[in-house]
């Protein structure tokens, strides 16, 4: 589950590169090497139109937000209070038995479950 600080989400609303680069690098950072969820993988999307380089200036635009620290010259850490990735198993019971229901009670369509591996 990605927990989307309010203000990030509001922040980056306009700029897709930049919320899907922060969500990789959040992803990347828990060790999630696939990811089955359609809202997730359609987040990461915008980065299949961009160069490598339009990534790396991305990520350098959520270094200078604050969003992200640089590590070292190859590595950054993603701010756990902009985004933070939360196993399914630390959740607490009464949530997923809430989002479960709500997820049942809902009328939409049920999206695809297609898993994506992360590169």
């Amino acid at each position: 589950m990605a927990a989307w600080h309010k203000d990030v989400a509001t922040d980056l609303a306009p700029y897709p590169y930049e919320a899907a680069a922060l969500l990789r690098l959040a992803l990347l950072q828990a060790e999630a090497r696939t990811i089955d969820n359609f809202a997730v993988a359609l987040c990461l999307m915008p980065l299949e139109f961009i160069t490598r380089d339009e990534e790396v200036e991305a990520v350098d635009r959520l270094i200078a937000r604050g969003f992200v620290e640089r590590v070292d010259p190859a590595h950054v850490s993603v701010n756990a209070l902009a985004l933070d990735i939360i196993e399914r198993a630390v959740l607490p019971a009464q949530f997923r038995l809430e989002w479960n229901a709500a997820k049942a009670r809902w009328p939409g369509p049920t999206p695809p479950t297609a898993q994506l591996t992360l590169a």
